[in-house]
């Protein structure tokens, strides 16, 4: 997990700051992370502080969402001189917001549909208007996909070097998902 020089930058004036700012802080953050309320109580004349809180922050919803591991995080906090003890309270307040997080992430996120299902049918065209389409077969293929919960019906007709243009890119893709996992 990388992060922005800006955050670094952001999470090294947290790493100073005063014990009573820096708890603010945490309570703050969760508060924000778990969407209990989306305004911060952070003042708004105090650039330290919410130079602080922006690494804060960051630093959770970017371990949240590529699943940071305690040791992940402990190498980059330590990286930028934490004291142990705050060092701690970070990756307990990671540990006990992780799975909120991700989930409020993934409401917010924006995800292409999912096909879920396939039907097709097989039209043969024996006569038309164009000679050249004659005799062949045509393919009416229907891809219900959903998006958050939500499905559709997108249909399409196509011809057989078509379908096995698309079966070939299918099959593509899904390799490369499987090689990625």
């Amino acid at each position: 997990m990388e992060l922005a020089q800006q955050v670094i930058n952001e999470l090294k004036v947290a790493s100073t700051i005063a014990s009573a700012k820096f708890i603010a802080i945490l309570k703050d953050c969760e508060r924000i992370l778990c969407q209990s309320s989306s305004e911060s109580l952070i003042e708004r004349d105090d650039l330290e502080m919410k130079q602080a809180h922006a690494g804060v922050v960051t630093l959770l919803a970017e371990a949240a969402k590529f699943h940071a591991s305690e040791d992940t995080i402990r190498s980059i906090l330590e990286d930028i001189s934490f004291e142990d003890n705050r060092l701690q309270e970070i990756i307990s307040l990671h540990n006990s917001l992780s799975v909120q997080t991700r989930s409020n992430l993934r409401k917010i996120a924006t995800e292409f549909p999912h096909i879920v299902d396939v039907s097709w049918r097989l039209d043969f065209n024996v006569k038309g208007k164009d000679v050249e389409r004659a005799h062949e077969p045509i393919y009416t293929v229907t891809l219900i996909t959903e998006n958050a919960g939500k499905r559709e019906e997108h249909e399409f007709t196509c011809g057989v070097a078509e379908l096995q243009d698309l079966v070939d890119s299918l099959k593509s893709a899904a390799k490369r998902a499987s090689d990625l996992m």
